[in-house]
């Protein structure tokens, strides 16, 4: 599982079930006892992180990674899903590709960054787009920017270093 390499992470300073390929998701949310989607069913102290990436091998890698820490993950093909599972699950971090089939991940930064439900949720991008791609990426709120191939040692230093950030709060 260790293909990945090198990676450069700056943080912007103060700030499992299957696919549905119609939405974009590519987990069940589950269900309360009265039928409500819940997220109040994780372990009390277990984090959840959503991604949003449309590669399926970055998103097992991440999924399995995240999973190793005892994250709970939730995850999303395309754009506007992630948009409407960060809303509705309120995770404690996002993990964003930015290049997705149905909008940019720009585009679903700003969205995240203006509304008032979402805009603490901090973001960490990670993409294939080469380094000159960071500046807009930061402009639109990302709290953090990574390239792919990423190095699995200070991926999880950087999704630690938020939630913890989170937990001080």
């Amino acid at each position: 599982m260790d293909f990945v390499t090198r990676t450069a992470v700056q943080r912007s300073p103060g700030g499992s079930g299957s696919p549905d390929p119609h939405s974009g998701r590519s987990e069940t949310p589950k269900r309360a006892a009265d039928g409500a989607e819940s997220d109040r069913e994780r372990p009390p102290g277990r984090k959840c992180v959503l991604i949003v990436e449309d590669h399926p091998l970055n998103m097992k890698l991440f999924q399995a990674l995240l999973e190793t820490q005892s994250y709970r993950t939730i995850e999303a093909t395309e754009g506007r899903a992630g948009l409407d599972l960060a809303r509705e699950h309120g995770p404690d971090l996002i993990i964003l590709d930015i290049e997705l089939p149905d909008i940019s991940g720009i585009e679903v930064i700003r969205a995240l960054k203006s509304a008032e439900r979402t805009r603490h949720i901090p973001i960490v991008v990670i993409t294939a787009s080469m380094p000159h791609a960071e500046q807009p990426i930061r402009a639109a709120g990302a709290d953090a920017f990574m390239t792919k191939p990423i190095a699995t040692a200070e991926f999880l230093a950087a999704v630690r270093s938020f939630i913890e950030a989170d937990a001080d709060s």
